[in-house]
């Protein structure tokens, strides 16, 4: 057991490790590439943000499961069966891709033009050509976290934030005056041969695998459990795409590109503070499936609410910044954003949520809670959805901001809910952030505090979660050490 249990945590710590230096090697660019699409316009920003509502929306519909699935099968399998499993999943997402191209634009042509006109993609050739890539790129990125190769899956996803901040710059230092006038133009088609150089970099490293190398002959396989993982997965899909992408797409809607460039200003600091939880999801997930395959669930339970309690350390600070200093913030995608700094304020505060949405949600498949994620997701997607229509038309983009933050609340407390019958130990962590994060936001509405104020406030909010949050010396001697890799 010791050796079983501390082999897994050495090989999740050093996953770990590896893809937080990938993320932080590609958050400069990605943020530049931001930056440099906003100067350019809010259009252009939009319209980067409308490339991530399509692929979004397809992966929620069209893929069946997806990294769940393998995080849920994978390990338990035969070594030489993987590569025939993934390309008979892949084969079976195909087949459905096809279906969807040939009748949906017979069926359904005039809402699905509709819709890609609100997106501002030239053509729906364009558009298939797009998400026929991503298939190939995003199975090869599930496929090795799956295996526990989270440097390759990290590089395969960072090829595509390289891609976009070449493409960016590019536009904007040789034609610059290309990209303004036809931004949805330059950014949908550079969006082509990004994902395209994805797939093929992925493939390549799954080629390298030993599973490729060790692979028996290819076969049609679809190991026991497959379809019941497929079914479950596919809500959480349908409710991951709720978290992340039914606002921005209401946004769109409701509102236009510019809003959505301005909305999608405030969400990408969301995004950039869950770059350490996400990559400890990555491999967290396919780690506590081994262990509970192996019968160590327990064990499985402390190394999670290990990772949501240093997630957290590690994530409030920042959205403490975010909330007293969000004008400043927002300035950096250029002057005209500043002004909405309020949105920024608001949306920061979702970030608070994103350990334990992504590390629980993964463990939750891993071990096979199904049932209770069901049951919770339903709940959370009738508010999330309610919340969604019914603050976007009435408040703008100010009630977009507010439907994001109360999503995540809701859909945190859900995961927490299934996780602590099955196990999970209290994280008290997770209260104080919100409570300390909130009365920042409080208190930076009623005082619109000077930048040395807010620096003030930021100092005093960060003593109450320390103490509140139970923060120890020992503890962040520990996790520097993990992260320097002397543990």
């Amino acid at each position: 057991m010791t050796d079983m249990v501390g082999d897994v945590r050495r090989r999740t710590t050093s996953g770990v490790r590896s893809v937080i230096v990938l993320n932080l090697a590609s958050l400069p660019l990605s943020f530049a590439t931001n930056i440099l699409l906003g100067r350019v316009s809010a259009d252009a920003l939009g319209y980067y943000g409308a490339v991530y509502v399509l692929v979004g929306t397809y992966f929620t519909f069209g893929v069946f499961g997806g990294s769940m699935v393998l995080t849920r099968v994978v390990p338990a399998m035969a070594r030489r069966d993987r590569v025939s499993f993934v390309l008979s999943y892949v084969a079976l997402v195909l087949v459905f891709y096809a279906a969807l191209v040939i009748v949906i634009p017979f069926t359904a042509a005039g809402p699905l033009y509709r819709w890609l006109g609100q997106l501002g993609v030239p053509s729906p050739s364009l558009a298939a050509w797009i998400l026929l890539a991503t298939v190939p790129m995003g199975f090869a990125s599930y496929f090795l976290y799956a295996t526990l190769r989270s440097a390759s899956a990290a590089l395969t996803e960072k090829t595509v934030v390289a891609g976009f901040f070449v493409a960016a710059a590019v536009g904007v230092l040789l034609w610059r005056e290309r990209l303004a006038a036809d931004p949805a133009g330059y950014v949908w088609s550079a969006a082509l041969w990004i994902y395209v150089s994805a797939a093929a970099v992925g493939v390549c490293l799954v080629a390298r695998t030993e599973e490729s190398r060790a692979a028996a002959p290819l076969r049609w396989f679809l190991p026991a459990g497959f379809w019941s993982a497929v079914s479950y997965t596919s809500l959480s899909n349908v409710v991951n795409f709720v978290y992340r992408t039914l606002t921005p797409s209401m946004v769109l809607v409701w509102l236009d590109i510019p809003t959505l460039g301005r909305f999608h200003a405030a969400l990408r600091y969301v995004a950039l503070l869950e770059f350490v939880p996400a990559a400890v999801a990555s491999v967290l997930a396919p780690s506590v499936s081994q262990l509970t395959a192996a019968g160590f669930r327990a064990q499985g339970f402390g190394q999670l609410a290990a990772a949501v309690r240093t997630t957290q350390l590690l994530t409030t600070p920042a959205v403490l910044g975010l909330i007293l200093f969000s004008g400043d913030a927002m300035a950096v995608f250029g002057p005209q954003f500043r002004e909405h700094g309020q949105i920024l304020a608001v949306v920061a505060l979702s970030a608070l949520a994103g350990p334990t949405v992504l590390c629980g949600a993964g463990v939750a498949a891993a071990v096979g809670a199904f049932r209770g994620y069901l049951a919770a997701s339903l709940a959370y997607v009738v508010l999330a959805v309610s919340l969604t229509v019914g603050l976007v038309p009435l408040l703008g983009v100010r009630g977009a901001a507010l439907a994001v933050t109360a999503g995540a609340f809701v859909r945190q407390s859900a995961i927490l809910l299934v996780l602590r019958r099955l196990g999970l130990p209290q994280i008290p962590r997770v209260a104080a952030s919100w409570l300390c994060s909130l009365g920042s936001l409080v208190l930076a509405w009623w005082l619109a505090p000077s930048r040395l104020l807010a620096s003030v406030l930021w100092l005093g909010c960060m003593a109450a979660f320390v103490i509140a949050g139970g923060v120890t010396y020992e503890e962040l001697r520990v996790i520097t050490r993990r992260l320097a890799g002397r543990e």
